[in-house]
């Protein structure tokens, strides 16, 4: 009977794992079809996605292009109005420095002459631009075009639009401000036409001259297209040459990257191929639109097919095409086509996998259940074994301690109610001997004391064949079957009482050191500290008992500082070095710190030994000496190599942040004069009081430094654009306008300026500090008292003119 239930219980089992299956593997076919259906259908919106992305990607690129374009073609008048001011205003201010030191120790006319000098070689805009000045009666002082009309009167001048140009400047400064723009038509050089300018004038009060110059808007619209031509050539650097064209209405081919020499030639001089292009790119026109065209390839007659997009740039008239390769378009198609195939494959095999899966859990499950029955028989089994097993660590157990008591190093002795000796263990025996004698010592030292409450220990001496012994005797009482004995146990204690000497030796070198020295435990739980640590930190034993020494911390060294000192602790078990460290009335102080670590026989570590001594002394000198090193012993500012020092510093933060920085170069003017009139201690209290206001003119994180004599270098970092160093500039000449009182005397001193920018000026200390150097002596040129910023061209031209 048993067999046949057996039997059906396996059939059973197998029937139930052949419905498992057949249901898994009906459901993995139905899966497999939907991805099938799933994927044809993808396949085709992948294809026609695939063309309409590369239209708009054209469409948007063309947009943007054009819509760039525009916005710089929009500033050109604001461009122009804007650079016309900031040259007028040098203008203004070079006259106005001249006026301010001449006119109180020149005739009028000399000073006049002065500042028509100055502003006549002065030029700009690529050498068409020039400074004139005439009066507010409308007559001419200053025209470097036409020398012959100076000091004639230009009332009478008009353009082709009858508008009286001179009135016109007169017009636009007289208002409040004094200055402002206006716009009229003039003859272009080396033509008889007329053309739109604009011009910028200021009134110079002293004189009621009109200060002013002007431009062509043509010429600025000409270099305008240039430089959308020149930001068209970047934004298609390193792509494909036939990706991109523009055509003017002319059918002038303005910019082809594919080929840059036929730029500038009629569509008519062109290839046939590209002739063709140029003509269905005018025929769009203004309404723009998409076209395909095909471009043989390099180096082969395959043609090449293109979509392309093009859009109309009104103002300039001007028609730009975007394209891209057709093929490229299929390519991604077959790309998404590839990966729609490789997620189906992973479908079809995560469907596998998962049938698989199923199939393998069921049959599992059988497995586990027929093994968890065996498990609960086999369980029992168990139980009885584990009983007669431990019916055996009894027996053994006892066996085992009479054996530990026999063989213990410990002195062990039994002695019953009636004082018999009725057990002594074998390092007994071998301390005193068997004989009688060696007995009745034993019984005398172990179990002397009498009338004591027990358990009890003591200490005592014993005599026996290694000599005499330190032992420490623990008596107990025992209670079998109604009689009682007692039980000495005794240990030798004699390399205890030896350590026990060494220790106290040990405290009071501890406590004699003049080193403070300071104990922790395993887990830096201070544990103790000598007399040195308390007189160096102001902390009592009893205030730093159970703390780590973190209670010390100053807060001046980072996480990583700590962990390098622990790693150099678990890897050589010592780390020495300097640490500040804080007292306890929170003044922080340099220690020079010795840390070791203590361990046992098995390597753990027991305790971490620290020794350390006061070196603030040391320190103090060691800063005085580097502040001699680094300051100006006259001024207190940092000098020449502390100057080097910050602005390298400054140049690898504005590389790292992609900042800029400025160098100032201020020298003060005529300061030999004073030295040679007043002598080197005025001179020297005049520098003192230089740097003082030199300091007040600027912000706490820029630097202000003397590198020698009567120069002064500053620098100022992190500044978003130039204007900020021209601001501190025009704040320290406002600073220097005020007399300085030197044992009694006021003294006005004026000072020069140079400015050089990172990264447009340099990119290392050598090269700002020269360039800085020779923007200072361009404004000294200039008048003095004034500031002027490094640029290549200014330079050139003062190193070409004899000195």
């Amino acid at each position: 009977m048993e067999l046949n239930q057996a039997k059906l219980s396996r059939l059973q089992l197998l029937g139930t794992l052949v419905i498992i299956f057949l249901l898994a593997l009906t459901l993995a076919g139905y899966f497999l079809l939907t991805s099938w259906t799933d994927f044809h259908a993808r396949q085709q919106q992948i294809e026609g996605d695939a063309y309409q992305h590369a239209r708009e990607y054209l469409q948007a690129s063309g947009d943007h292009t054009a819509l760039t374009l525009l916005a710089l073609r929009d500033h050109s008048t604001d461009t122009l109005k804007q650079q016309l001011k900031e040259q007028v205003d040098q203008a203004y201010h070079v006259a106005e420095g001249i006026w301010q030191r001449e006119h109180q120790r020149l005739p009028e006319a000399r000073v006049k002459a002065l500042i028509v000098e100055a502003l006549r070689p002065l030029r700009f805009f690529e050498g068409r631009g020039y400074f004139f000045i005439d009066t507010m009666d409308g007559r001419c002082v200053l025209l470097p075009t036409a020398a012959e009309r100076e000091g004639s009167s230009l009332l009478d001048n008009r353009d082709d639009h009858g508008r009286y140009i001179m009135q016109a400047l007169i017009d636009s400064v007289s208002n409040p401000e004094r200055q402002g723009f206006t716009a009229y038509r003039w003859y272009l050089p080396g033509s008889h036409n007329m053309s739109e300018k604009v011009a910028y004038s200021r009134q110079f009060t002293p004189y009621h001259w009109v200060i002013g110059s002007g431009e062509y808007i043509a010429n600025v619209e000409a270099s305008l297209q240039q430089r959308a031509i020149t930001l068209l050539s970047r934004m298609h650097m390193g792509r494909d040459g036939d990706d991109f064209m523009v055509v003017d209405e002319q059918g002038v081919l303005q910019f082809y990257p594919a080929d840059p020499a036929l730029q500038g030639r009629h569509y008519l001089a062109l290839q046939p191929e590209l002739r063709k292009r140029v003509l269905e790119v005018l025929q769009l026109g203004k309404r723009g639109g998409f076209m395909e065209y095909a471009v043989p390839e390099a180096g082969s007659a395959k043609p090449v097919a293109h979509l392309a997009y093009a859009r109309h740039l009104p103002g300039w008239e001007w028609t730009m095409v975007t394209a891209m390769h057709i093929q490229s378009i299929r390519d991604g198609s077959v790309q998404a086509r590839q990966q729609l195939d490789q997620q189906l494959l992973r479908r079809i095999d995560t469907t596998l996998l998962m049938t698989l899966l199923a199939m393998a859990s069921a049959a599992l499950f059988s497995w586990f259940f027929v093994r968890w029955m065996n498990a609960l028989v086999a369980r029992y089994q168990q139980d009885l074994r584990q009983s007669h097993a431990e019916l055996e660590a009894s027996a053994r157990e006892l066996q085992l301690s009479r054996f530990m008591i026999d063989h213990a190093t410990d002195l062990v002795a039994l002695q019953a109610a009636d004082g018999r000796l009725v057990y002594a263990n074998r390092a007994a025996l071998d301390c005193l001997g068997s004989e009688a004698e060696g007995r009745q010592q034993l019984k005398k030292q172990l179990f002397a004391p009498a009338g004591v409450s027990l358990p009890h220990t003591f200490e005592t001496r014993l005599q026996c064949h290694q000599g005499h012994l330190h032992l420490e005797v623990t008596l107990t009482g025992i209670d079998y079957h109604g009689d009682s004995y007692l039980c000495a146990t005794a240990r030798d204690i004699s390399q205890r009482h030896h350590a026990d000497r060494q220790q106290r030796l040990a405290a009071k070198v501890f406590e004699s050191s003049n080193e403070a020295i300071l104990i922790t435990d395993a887990d830096n739980r201070i544990l103790a500290v000598n007399r040195a640590f308390s007189l160096i930190t102001g902390f009592d034993e009893q205030e730093v008992l159970g703390q780590t020494p973190a209670l010390l911390a100053s807060g001046q060294h980072d996480g990583d500082f700590y962990t390098r000192m622990w790693d150099s602790l678990a890897k050589r078990g010592q780390w020495s070095g300097e640490i500040w460290n804080r007292r306890k009335n929170g003044e922080a102080f340099p220690e020079w710190l010795n840390i070791s670590v203590l361990t046992d026989e098995q390597g753990r570590i027991t305790h971490h030994v620290a020794l350390f001594t006061d070196i603030s002394e040391r320190k103090e000198h060691e800063a005085r000496i580097q502040h001699l090193a680094e300051y100006d012993a006259l001024t207190d500012l940092p000098n020449r190599i502390l100057v080097n020092d910050r602005l390298l510093q400054a140049i690898r933060l504005a590389e790292r942040h992609g900042g800029q920085l400025a160098v100032l170069f201020v020298d003060l003017d005529h300061f030999k004069n004073i030295n040679d009139t007043l002598g080197h201690n005025c001179g020297d209290e005049l520098l003192k009081q230089v740097a003082g206001r030199l300091c007040g003119a600027v912000r706490e994180l820029d630097t202000v430094g003397r590198t020698g004599g009567d120069e002064f270098v500053l620098i100022l970092p992190a500044i978003a654009q130039p204007d900020e160093a021209a601001q501190v500039a025009e704040r320290i000449l406002r600073a220097m306008q005020a007399p300085f009182d030197i044992d009694g005397n006021a003294l006005v001193v004026g000072c020069s300026i140079g400015i050089s920018l990172l990264p447009g000026d340099g990119e290392d200390i050598q090269t700002l500090l020269m360039n800085a150097d020779l923007a200072m002596y361009h404004a000294k040129a200039h008048g003095r008292n004034t500031f002027r910023f490094y640029t290549r061209e200014r330079v050139m031209a003062r190193t070409s003119r004899p000195c």
